[in-house]
């Protein structure tokens, strides 16, 4: 199965912490940042200087720093994640960094480091080493590196008991988004971001192949089966690292 929404009930159930009046409890207050998300980002693009300027940002930041980890579920761990690797991309715009030359992205991905539960870590890490084993594939269209190519980050901050819906709706928006991916069934293609070929392994491990996987969240049922038969040649899409948003104070 693709999608995961009765493994992430099971593991919630099974290991998430729960609150005196039975609600589930993240690993840190993701408040101020979902009230962030909703003031400054519209439509996936981000008004950097607003953000800058919130002192609820620094806030977040500081708990992502001193959030402790331990005894959390898989689907906890998967959404604190999630969050972090966004807010931390924002943070390295905010700091100067950009992704969009070789070096820029050197400094941007690998380079720089972030405090994260107590030890540093790039965002490079982050992503490879803590949130693609989750076993995933959705990911790829939540967390936000700042480029305009990135799936677009969501106007609200991702929560425990609504990861799924909101990793599904994520997955469909970006398929369904012509200036990142498209079906073209009379040229016989497929157009696709090249988040698809750079993790392809993670959309094979779910579904058989990259194709496979694109037909699950895609609405036309012919352009779907195409798609399912391998008979649409994939053809991925040049990728646009400029900013996702807005900057104008230094």
């Amino acid at each position: 199965m693709i999608r995961i929404s009765m493994m992430i009930l099971t593991l919630v159930c099974a290991g998430s912490a729960v609150a005196a009046d039975g609600s589930l409890t993240a690993v840190i207050d993701w408040s101020q940042w979902d009230n962030i998300l909703r003031a400054h980002v519209v439509d996936g693009r981000v008004d950097y200087d607003a953000v800058r300027d919130d002192t609820g940002f620094d806030a977040t930041v500081e708990r992502i720093a001193s959030a402790d980890l331990a005894g959390h579920d898989r689907a906890t761990l998967l959404t604190f994640y999630i969050n972090t690797y966004n807010v931390l991309a924002v943070r390295g715009i905010l700091n100067g960094r950009s992704p969009r030359s070789n070096l820029g992205k050197l400094r941007f991905f690998y380079r720089d480091k972030y405090a994260l539960a107590g030890e540093k870590i790039s965002l490079n890490r982050l992503e490879h080493n803590r949130i693609r084993p989750l076993g995933e594939p959705r990911i790829h269209f939540a967390i936000v590196c700042a480029a305009a190519s990135c799936p677009p980050l969501r106007s609200e901050a991702y929560a425990v008991e609504s990861l799924d819906r909101q990793l599904d709706e994520n997955a469909r928006a970006f398929l369904d988004d012509p200036s990142k991916n498209r079906v073209d069934l009379e040229a016989g293609a497929a157009y696709l971001s090249k988040i698809f070929k750079w993790f392809r392994e993670d959309f094979e491990a779910a579904a058989g192949s990259v194709q496979s996987y694109v037909a699950e969240f895609i609405d036309d049922p012919r352009a779907a089966q195409s798609l399912r038969d391998g008979r649409l040649d994939v053809r991925y899409l040049d990728y646009d690292w400029s900013l996702n948003g807005t900057l104008h104070s230094e």
